[in-house]
């Protein structure tokens, strides 16, 4: 019985950890629909910290417009080394044998809207499989692994933390 009752209390423990981690779905709606009075060049600055902090590299940054490096992953999230030139196959990279592997990547774009700036990040994810060529996954393609939608929002968290101070705020 005290093993029955430990267990319920680490599974709350657990859970309540779990829950704690992230932001809340109203910091992500805030993130995701702020303004900001910052000048475009501090935008573009704390857009290509927030892709750093994401453990993403910057891969070019061009007129308001931040795209990152690839980087791979397992269906569950698990990041996988990047593929090195030489151990390509007709082009395709050969991955460390895993079944399914996708390749993910953002563009940041830093719009002006009317005075004041917004932020919009996409996310492109190719599924690749060891001797196929590899396959671009749309927006709303089921094939796409759920944890996309969890690196974009937190992407759109870390910029709205870092432009905080230059939020203009939402009218009531």
């Amino acid at each position: 019985m005290i093993s029955t009752r430990r267990r319920c209390l680490v599974l709350v423990a657990l859970s309540l950890a779990l829950a704690s981690c992230g932001a809340s779905a109203t910091e992500v709606r805030t993130a995701r629909s702020a303004r900001y009075t910052a000048e475009p060049t501090e935008v573009l600055v704390a857009i290509t910290q927030s892709v750093e902090a994401s453990r993403y590299h910057v891969g070019t940054v061009a007129d308001r417009v931040v795209t990152t490096k690839p980087r791979y992953f397992r269906h569950d999230g698990t990041s996988l080394r990047a593929p090195e030139p030489d151990e390509s196959e007709n082009g395709i990279p050969v991955l460390q044998g895993a079944e399914d592997v996708y390749k993910v990547w953002f563009r940041i774009v830093a719009n002006d809207d009317g005075g004041a700036r917004t932020v919009a990040v996409e996310s492109f994810v190719e599924l690749r499989r060891p001797k196929l060529v590899p396959l671009m996954l749309g927006p709303t393609d089921r094939s796409r692994p759920p944890f996309i939608a969890g690196q974009v929002d937190a992407l759109y968290v870390r910029i709205y933390d870092r432009l905080r101070p230059s939020a203009i705020a939402a009218a009531p």
